[in-house]
Parts: C-alpha cells; structure tokens; sequence
C-alpha cells in the first residue's frame, strides 16, 4: 500500500508544474483514512458510550447509594463516587473511588454505601468517571 501512495505522490509532483488552479485545490484535499487505521475521534465516540448511574434502593434505616458504570465497547479510567448527607444531626461526606475496568458489553457496581436518614433528611451523590481523555461520564442523584 505504502508503494502505491508512494507512486501517486510521485505523479502528482510530476504533474504540479503544469497544474491549472483546479487541479492544485485538488493536491490540497486531505489524505484518505484507511479502514485499518482509527478514526481521528474514535476515543471522543468511545467515551460519549460510556454510562453512568448512581442507583438508590430504600433500606429499613435509610437508603443504599451504588456507582454504576456500563460501555458497549468496554472502557477504562478512574471513577469517584461523592455522597453528602444532611439532616438533623449535620452533615457528613463519603468519598470511594478507584480504578475500573469494565469488558465490552458489561455492567458493573464500582462502588456502594448504606446512609441512615432521618425523616427530613436529605442525600446528594455526584459520580464522575474519568479516562485517558479526561471526564467520560458524570451523573448525580438526590433526595
């Protein structure tokens, strides 16, 4: 392949001398991409399939927050999961996080906590999920 790009950048040189105006425009048009080389976006597009969730299920003394993370192509990076609680007796912060890994197709829990709430109290979890590229994915949920 390598040869015949080789080829035809050798007769399009030959033939710049006597090129009318349209056929310099043409000269200047961008190399092809290859179907065996990546798209120039293929990270941008990989990230934006990236999921992110934080599930909440009602317990008998409050609620259990957990980090979800899922990828049609599979994905790597960092997560960290932010859980602030307020209610009568002041507020309090957990803090997880870690490195994740997940498979094509997969779906998996990164993290979890159980919180106690008291009646009128509140909860805020905020997810980020980082790679290579930066943010990937970031949800938050609250009560």
């Amino acid at each position: 392949m390598r040869f015949l790009l080789m080829t035809a950048l050798g007769a399009l040189a030959a033939c710049a001398a006597d090129a009318s105006p349209q056929t310099a425009i043409a000269e200047t048009a961008p190399a092809p991409v290859y179907a065996s080389e990546p798209a120039p976006n293929a990270v941008i597009a990989h990230a934006a399939q990236l999921s992110c969730d934080v599930v909440a299920t009602r317990t008998a003394h409050g609620v259990a927050l957990r980090a979800m993370a899922a990828s049609p192509h599979g994905a790597s990076g960092e997560y960290e999961l932010t859980i602030t609680k307020s209610d009568r007796g002041g507020s309090s912060d957990i803090v997880q996080g870690g490195a994740f890994d997940l498979a094509a197709g997969e779906r998996t829990a990164l993290g979890s906590a159980e919180i106690s709430l008291e009646r009128g109290g509140s909860y805020r979890a905020h997810l980020v999920l980082t790679d290579a590229n930066g943010p990937a994915c970031e949800t938050e949920r609250s009560r």
